[in-house]
């Protein structure tokens, strides 16, 4: 472990060196996004869709995408990818406000296909067999859950970021249960 974290100290970008590989994963990125609005909005929605340029560049420039610029500990400008994480967020919620009021129909023709695929996996002999072992894992989880909740805090240390995960974490469990 401690040699994982002196090498990612050591890590430095080098756009000369991976231009390529970097331009090449940026088109696979968008390529990844604009299948998934395919699936739920359809083929003219994901046309439609256009990248925040200053997001690929930044991924052109460092190697990695804003949103996994986590600590200033490395040579990645920690304050520009904030401010392009934000600027993103506001650019994505634009588009997927409009693709929803555009594209309602292939948006509920696409959840509807997703509840029919559900009923058909519940109703599977497999599914169905392993009933008893999805509820020794949500015991195993909820277990895990209140034990984590149990540890002291150090206030200083935990970062708003973690207080929410764990707000999330136990409305996530709750709704996992509702849906089975």
């Amino acid at each position: 472990m401690a040699e994982q974290e002196a090498a990612n100290k050591r890590w430095k970008p080098d756009p000369i060196k991976h231009a390529d590989d970097w331009r090449r994963m940026w088109f696979e990125i968008l390529d990844s996004r604009k299948f998934a609005i395919r699936q739920i909005y359809g083929p003219e929605a994901a046309e439609r869709y256009k990248p925040l340029k200053a997001e690929g560049e930044y991924f052109k420039t460092w190697g990695k995408l804003p949103d996994h610029v986590t600590t200033e500990d490395t040579e990645v400008p920690v304050m520009e990818a904030q401010q392009i994480c934000e600027m993103k967020d506001a650019h994505h919620l634009r588009y997927f406000k409009d693709m929803e009021r555009m594209y309602q129909g292939q948006m509920n023709a696409y959840l509807m296909r997703l509840q029919r695929q559900a009923k058909e996996v519940q109703a599977s002999p497999a599914y169905k067999a392993a009933a008893k072992q999805r509820e020794q894992l949500d015991e195993l989880n909820d277990a895990m859950l209140a034990k984590v909740r149990k540890l002291p805090t150090d206030d200083t240390t935990q970062s708003t970021h973690a207080k929410g995960s764990q707000t999330k974490g136990t409305d996530n469990s709750t709704t996992q249960k509702e849906s089975r």
